[in-house]
């Protein structure tokens, strides 16, 4: 297992945008209704000679309310994701925030990275498939005012070549792997499966 951060249990008061690290989260649009959007956030400003260059990354960050509380939800949250195979190295117990922010994959439940991610494409198909992917993929319980439980989803990356020079590339998500997210967690609620 890898290494994990972990605080304290409490009431969550803050939004998924501004917890994993600033520099990756900058920018990050919600919707409600269980559709997602991207908006450009900044990951990195990187001096080449007198010059600074600015690299983004398309970020997707999805909602959805599920009929249970937020103390009902969270038990189920990480065996959501290690369901999917993600292993959970950062917990904010504190605000219900779990999830992995430096995912490598190569496929996730047996599908390939390019049925999550659009990193762009060449002759040999998409990149998500031919570079080495690094995911930010987060989740957060808040109560909705409606009621019930509002789950973000938080999925961003960059693929870099492999054993060779490029440029890094900014995948955006399809939407897929939030989804997926979120039905485990509803199953796992509405079922009263054992966290």
């Amino acid at each position: 297992m890898g290494e994990r951060e972990t605080t304290g249990k409490g009431r969550a008061t803050r939004r998924l945008g501004g917890l994993v690290t600033a520099a990756v989260l900058a920018g990050c649009a919600t919707t409600s209704g269980g559709a997602p959007r991207q908006d450009t956030g900044r990951i990195a400003i990187e001096s080449i000679g007198v010059q600074n260059v600015e690299l983004y990354t398309p970020q997707s960050q999805y909602e959805e309310v599920i009929a249970a509380t937020e103390a009902d939800v969270w038990p189920h949250l990480e065996p959501a994701f290690e369901g999917m195979g993600v292993e959970v190295t950062e917990v904010k117990a504190d605000q219900w925030i779990a999830g992995n922010p430096r995912f490598r994959p190569r496929r996730i439940q047996g599908d390939r990275l390019s049925t999550f991610l659009e990193c762009g494409n060449d002759h040999g198909g998409p990149y998500a498939d031919q570079r080495d992917v690094q995911m930010t993929f987060m989740a957060q319980l808040l109560r909705a005012p409606g009621g019930g439980t509002n789950v973000t989803v938080l999925v961003t990356g960059v693929a870099r070549p492999r054993n060779v020079s490029g440029a890094d590339l900014p995948c955006s998500s399809k939407g897929v792997l939030e989804k997926r997210l979120v039905a485990e967690l509803q199953a796992a609620v509405a079922g009263g499966r054992d966290p």
